[in-house]
Parts: C-alpha cells; structure tokens; sequence
C-alpha cells in the first residue's frame, strides 16, 4: 500500500485526479497523464511494426 501521492503509479494517479471536487478543471493534467501513459506503448509498436508484420503474415506458412 503506497502511503504518499509520489509514489503513485500512473492509473492510480489518474483516478486520485478524477475522485476530487473540480475534476473538470483538472482535465488537462489528466490527458497529460494518459498521453505519457500511451506514448511509450505507440512509440515501440511504431519502431516494431515490421516485426510484428513479418509475425502475423508467417504464422499461417508451414515449412
């Protein structure tokens, strides 16, 4: 159990910014959040896209 709010993860931070009294002020630090959450995540698929190409089209050729 996390006792201070730096040491929350990303999904926990963002639901700790949507459980206050003016969520909707606070809405553009919550996309910041969600965008450095997915970018990563974008940003590999991109630089791997070959890859997982190359692994999609040769999971149906035996031999």
């Amino acid at each position: 159990m996390l006792q201070s709010s730096e040491k929350l993860t990303l999904a926990v931070g963002m639901r700790w910014l949507q459980a206050g009294q003016y969520e909707a002020q606070r809405l553009h630090l919550q996309m910041a959040i969600a965008l450095i959450a997915v970018a990563p995540v974008v940003v590999l698929f991109f630089l791997a896209q070959k890859h997982f190409i190359r692994g999609i089209a040769l999971t149906g050729i035996k031999g």
